[in-house]
């Protein structure tokens, strides 16, 4: 409906690209001996929700079914491609576009029924190794022209082996992994920290704070930890959930320094 699709392969033409914008994962055809074997696929279909007479859980099993079809369908025809020695030994490049799906800060508002998408490129990736999957996730403020540029730089110049992107006002964004703010200050600080629940009910009221050391008491043991993991039921901790308040991370490794 935004004309992203005709948009995206006009441009990928002028590059020499043979493409065919279908309506639905049915217009692909079935394996056979004239059918073409893609090298690249562009799913679009969830990027445009509005309009729809669809709840947000409707449009997202419609979104989910759809994805499925298609993937069902280029495997068929690679598989196909393959076995009459007719395919191309190209990996496979499949993007999942979405618009507004994933979250960048605080209180953003995200389109729910495009999220589960991602969960699915996800999986897709990991059981198709042979396919390089990318997740796309264009700005939902932005105009046409400004979501098809980015759009089309991605897809005909990666700039990255990146697999998930996210643009929000002009910038590229991807994922990184980090420690948390004021974490190391606060090791320079003292030795002896821990995590609390500063405010039950929410998971943004976890906290670094000081921890005091003390000489254990009678039946008490002192471990110098070396790893702690976090389950469920420190998530229900902390959202206030869970009789009690039991110290997080209570499973844990490390050295016994001490006996009360």
């Amino acid at each position: 409906q935004l004309g992203l699709g005709e948009s995206l392969a006009q441009q990928l033409e002028t590059h020499g690209a043979a493409c065919q914008l279908l309506n639905s994962p049915d217009d692909l055809p079935d394996p056979g001996q004239d059918a073409v074997c893609p090298t690249d696929v562009v799913y679009l279909d969830a990027i445009d929700p509005a309009g729809r007479d669809q709840t947000p859980a409707e449009l997202a099993n419609h979104f989910n079914e759809s994805l499925l079809h298609t993937v069902q369908k280029v495997a068929a025809l690679r598989a196909h491609a393959a076995s009459s020695n007719s395919g191309t030994s190209d990996t496979l490049r499949f993007w999942i576009v979405t618009r507004g799906a994933q979250g960048t800060s605080n209180g953003d508002e995200q389109h729910v029924a495009q999220a589960s998408l991602w969960g699915f490129g996800r999986t897709l990736a990991l059981e198709h190794l042979d396919w390089a999957c990318h997740l796309v996730d264009l700005d939902p403020e932005s105009d046409l022209t400004s979501i098809a540029a980015a759009l089309i730089d991605e897809v005909t110049y990666p700039q990255t082996d990146e697999s998930e992107v996210v643009f929000r006002a002009g910038s590229r964004l991807v994922r990184r992994l980090r420690r948390g703010i004021g974490l190391e200050d606060l090791q320079r600080a003292t030795r002896e920290i821990r995590l609390e629940v500063g405010e039950r009910g929410t998971l943004d009221g976890l906290q670094w704070a000081a921890n005091a050391r003390r000489t254990p008491a009678a039946h008490e043991i002192e471990v110098a930890i070396h790893a702690s993991g976090l389950n469920f039921r420190d998530v229900l901790n902390a959202l206030g959930q869970y009789p009690g308040e039991p110290p997080l991370g209570a499973e844990c490794s490390g050295i016994v320094t001490s006996v009360g």
